[in-house]
């Protein structure tokens, strides 16, 4: 079985921590912005990594999580130099089953991103017949909290009272994907979307 507790990754940087002293990181944000990016010698300062941790502990220790052996190929995240249709370094999750691997900003779970604009753009390549999922976690204008999460294996949007599954269309090779949160909350629960929390 595997335990999914977290472990910092080696790509993130923590000497930034300090700058951001508020608990809503974005809130004043009302232009287009990125919050991760290939630019700059840390692209996931923001961003908390997940990756399984092995089942002996001390195997953890000392372990750089951007490489892998063989027993633990399937789980990876990995910066790599250049992929052959970008010109520059492009970020690798791999992982055994989905949501065992994965990313999440802010990388402290007290802050939120507090961001109101309501596009989510994306630039994916996924590999063939392997599944890909993105998940948001939005409030609406009455306080209530949903999770929106597209995913390329579902055919149709699924519901409960705090999660929505929307289908996610993708080709082989690079996807650039506009999640609109906006209209993906008010048609699948009526409500109105206020930010981005996660």
């Amino acid at each position: 079985s595997l335990n999914t507790t977290r472990r910092r990754h080696p790509l993130l940087s923590n000497h930034n921590a300090a700058l951001l002293p508020q608990q809503v990181l974005f809130k004043a944000l009302t232009l287009c912005s990125v919050i991760a990016s290939n630019v700059g010698s840390h692209p996931l300062q923001l961003w908390d990594v997940c990756l399984p941790a092995r089942s002996n502990p001390s195997e953890n220790q000392g372990r750089d999580s951007s490489s892998t052996s063989d027993d633990d190929s399937e789980n990876e995240v990995q910066i790599v130099d250049s992929d052959v249709d970008i010109a520059g370094p492009v970020l690798i999750l791999r992982s055994e089953t989905v949501g065992t691997v994965y990313i999440s900003c802010p990388s402290d779970a007290t802050r939120e991103l507090g961001i109101v604009l309501p596009i989510l753009g994306l630039l994916v390549k996924p590999h063939p017949d392997e599944y890909f999922a993105v998940e948001v976690l939005v409030r609406d204008q009455r306080d209530y909290l949903y999770r929106l999460r597209a995913i390329n294996v579902q055919t149709q949007v699924y519901q409960t009272p705090a999660l929505a599954l929307v289908p996610l269309r993708l080709v082989s090779g690079w996807n650039q994907v506009q999640f609109d949160l906006r209209s993906v909350l008010f048609q699948v629960y009526g409500a109105k979307y206020r930010e981005t929390l996660r």
